[in-house]
């Protein structure tokens, strides 16, 4: 027999396409122990992955001016994945506000198409799983391996 639950299992997801009926309702989800995967989705293909070199001199500098430890990115063509370690959201909201802006600001206006994907993620496997899917993501940008292998 299964004990039922009191409380209801709390969502580890927020943001991005999750969001696209309208205005954010509820808080993101943010955990102080645990890394966050974040996903910074651009307007246009192939903005991103021509600046990477900005782009990860900028992300260094906001996460040692934020106190952020970054585990591991992948700058895509469209879009930009972070598994980072943020611990309260005083220091997030700083973090992602300076970091969009300053990216913005050096690639131009209204560069961003949504608000940023975020997950929690858990140690151990799902960590390792999120570490592998963005070397796979990384290896696919520079054509490395080809995207077929994603499909099996």
């Amino acid at each position: 027999m299964k004990q039922t639950s009191f409380f209801a299992k709390q969502k580890l997801e927020f943001g991005g396409s999750l969001n696209s009926k309208g205005k954010r309702k509820t808080a993101r989800i943010l955990d102080s122990r645990r890394p966050m995967h974040l996903v910074l989705k651009a307007k246009h293909p192939i903005s991103l992955f021509k600046h990477k070199y900005k782009l990860r001199e900028v992300l260094k500098k906001q996460a040692k001016a934020f106190g952020v430890k970054i585990y591991s990115h992948s700058i895509q063509k469209d879009h930009w994945h972070i598994v980072a370690k943020i611990t309260n959201r005083r220091l997030y909201r700083g973090f992602i506000r300076s970091l969009t802006g300053i990216i913005a600001r050096q690639l131009g206006k209204g560069l961003w198409r949504l608000c940023p994907y975020s997950r929690i993620v858990s140690w151990g496997r799902d960590f390792l799983t999120v570490l592998d899917y963005l070397l796979l993501n990384e290896c696919e940008v520079l054509e490395i391996v080809p995207q077929a292998i994603r499909k099996r």
